[in-house]
């Protein structure tokens, strides 16, 4: 079952909600917890209440070390952590009054949330809310960048690709409001797009962006922004509208080199897109401290 299609339980009734680019197996509501398995990636993930205390999830994260979020919506105010849950959290149901409710990640593959890539997953999703800019954040610094192999990375953008998801399908935006500042755009007869570059890299094209319906013949030749289109059409994040196409939803590109790709339906390089408000070609900018 995709997460497009799963089923979450919210006030006695099931309602089907959407989520991208990742895998549920398993769903359980029980003792005040919402309990997700998430495939691909190995990802648990908890959600309760603090008047429950940390009891409904001790069995769930004893022993475990992951990332989590604390936060209260009202006051948009959030705290990003990471290490041993169990110690972490009870500190923090002692020490910090701001939250009323936490989403913790764990996952079951020693390849997912080992001590570096904690430490790199709490750096990047400390400094996206912060760049973000609508929760005020608790914590008192950005966390740190480790070295990674590039197969640890690549396993860690899926991870923060499937929490950033998670968070904004449970409603929890802490990552998604934008200064025109930070958007760039791609136009040409049959498209106009506007994206912008993620904390981990990734270039996001936002919802309502268009894309050219027809094809350059040679654009098979470029085989994984061709696979990609193909994927988004088939799983209808792309649709049809009259002479163009639609994305339903943000949509995260490994590079901003592949979403002109995509969108243009030819070859074509990140520096296609430009800075809404002077016009300047993109350049990838790598987070570092």
């Amino acid at each position: 079952m995709t997460l497009r299609q799963v089923i979450r339980e919210k006030n006695g009734i099931l309602n089907a909600n959407s989520i991208d680019n990742c895998d549920v197996i398993q769903f359980f509501v029980e003792e005040h917890v919402l309990r997700y398995k998430i495939e691909l990636v190995d990802i648990y993930s908890y959600e309760f209440s603090r008047q429950y205390s940390i009891k409904p999830i001790r069995k769930y994260i004893k022993h475990k070390y992951g990332i989590y979020v604390l936060f209260n919506e009202s006051e948009k105010t959030a705290y990003v952590g990471k290490g041993n849950l169990l110690d972490r959290l009870n500190t923090h149901i002692n020490k910090k009054e701001f939250w009323d409710k936490a989403i913790v990640f764990v996952s079951t593959s020693e390849n997912v949330f080992c001590d570096n890539q904690l430490f790199v997953l709490e750096y990047w999703l400390i400094n996206g809310i912060e760049t973000g800019g609508a929760w005020k954040l608790n914590n008192i610094n950005n966390g740190c960048i480790k070295n990674l192999s590039e197969e640890q990375l690549r396993t860690l953008y899926r991870a923060c690709d499937v929490i950033i998801t998670y968070l904004k399908y449970m409603k929890v935006n802490l990552f998604y409001r934008h200064e025109v500042d930070d958007l760039y755009y791609i136009n040409g007869k049959h498209f106009y797009a506007q994206g912008y570059q993620r904390i981990d890299g990734k270039f996001v094209v936002l919802k309502g962006s268009t894309a050219a319906f027809e094809e350059v013949p040679s654009f098979k030749d470029r085989k994984k922004p061709w696979r990609v289109r193909r994927k988004l059409i088939h799983d209808k994040i792309l649709e049809k509208k009259g002479s163009v196409f639609i994305f339903k939803e943000d949509f995260p590109f490994d590079n901003a080199s592949d979403a002109a790709s995509v969108i243009t339906a030819n070859a074509k390089s990140g520096s296609r897109w430009k800075q809404k408000t002077t016009s300047i070609s993109y350049r990838y900018e790598r987070i570092s401290r």
